[in-house]
């Protein structure tokens, strides 16, 4: 017989807030080519940095064009290490107080969290367009850090759609919302 399905939110409540942490995706075959895709990054870098390192010819056009392209592959090197963290140990973290809703992801390198009043915050519910993509091709705008897949939670404040909650099901966002309204966080 099938075991009943648990939540991938973990809430917390205290007397100041309430706090729903959504740990990320895990996909093995991402992890696998970001780990093979950094292991060959690194190996670039440092061969690419000891040729520059030891070329006798200074700053001419050759060496101008390879540090330009260290720099750009320096940068995609750090994206990927950073998605990489993100998938191994990210959370989203959801935290309500009686004035404000904060969204942040923690372990998501060069992240900061987002504040929102709650008297500003207008729809709030579970995202019944999952899985439609805003951009052509498939991805949505956060791309790879959570697998092209729009948040399953939702809100409107003032002309901006915020989606969040990624790595949920829609019956998860939607004993979420009821859990919150029960609690008072969230009016009708």
């Amino acid at each position: 017989m099938e075991k009943p399905y648990t939540s991938n939110a973990k809430v917390t409540e205290t007397m100041r807030e309430f706090v729903i942490e959504i740990p990320a995706r895990k996909n093995y075959l991402t992890i696998v080519s970001l780990v093979i895709w950094l292991c060959a990054w690194l190996t670039f870098e440092v061969l690419t940095i000891k040729a520059v390192w030891d070329s006798d010819a200074g700053i001419d056009g050759r060496n101008t064009l390879i540090l330009f392209w260290l720099i750009l592959w320096s940068i995609g090197g750090i994206l990927q290490l950073r998605a990489l963290v993100w998938i191994l140990s990210g959370k989203e973290e959801i935290s309500f107080s009686k004035t404000s809703l904060t969204l942040f992801n923690k372990g998501l390198l060069f992240s900061k969290a987002k504040v929102y009043d709650l008297r500003e915050v207008r729809g709030f519910g579970p995202n019944r367009q999952v899985g439609q993509s805003r951009i052509p091709g498939g991805l949505n705008m956060r791309g790879m850090i959570n697998g092209g897949k729009q948040g399953t939670l939702r809100f409107q404040y003032g002309m901006k759609r915020i989606d969040f909650a990624h790595n949920i099901t829609l019956a998860e966002a939607k004993h979420l919302t009821s859990l919150l309204k029960s609690k008072g966080y969230l009016k009708d």
